[in-house]
């Protein structure tokens, strides 16, 4: 599937091409990964969790489509999605911490900056926003 069929989908938020945007997630092409990630930011599907948080972590990836799946992520409250996220806080690509940075924002309403520990213990605190 090339990324302007990805995007069309997306622009449809057609909720039964989710399977297509998560298989798209492993695509050899920057593009068409970045156009499911968005897509999938969007139209948001419990099974691109485990594909999103890899691109999330893979450093050797696209910094674009880093930044796309560490938007996605906000569609999913859990530590192990927090997790992933503040795992790149402290990572050289600035573009990925900061999406990572708002993203962690979204799910929490709080804000720890760039402060992995900081982050780390609040989700893991006696609070536990996150469940």
């Amino acid at each position: 599937m090339c990324s302007s069929d990805l995007r069309a989908l997306n622009r449809a938020r057609d909720q039964d091409a989710t399977p297509v945007f998560i298989k798209a997630l492993s695509d050899q092409n920057d593009q068409v990964r970045l156009e499911a990630a968005k897509a999938l930011a969007n139209v948001p599907d419990p099974n691109a969790v485990g594909p999103l948080t890899s691109i999330v972590n893979n450093d050797s990836d696209n910094k674009d489509v880093r930044i796309a799946a560490a938007d996605a992520l906000r569609n999913y409250r859990s530590l192990d999605v927090a997790r992933a996220l503040v795992s790149t806080l402290g990572g050289r690509d600035f573009g990925v911490a900061w999406q990572s940075r708002q993203t962690l924002r979204k799910l929490t309403g709080h804000d720890m900056r760039y402060d992995e520990a900081a982050w780390l213990a609040y989700l893991t605190g006696p609070t536990k926003p996150l469940g």
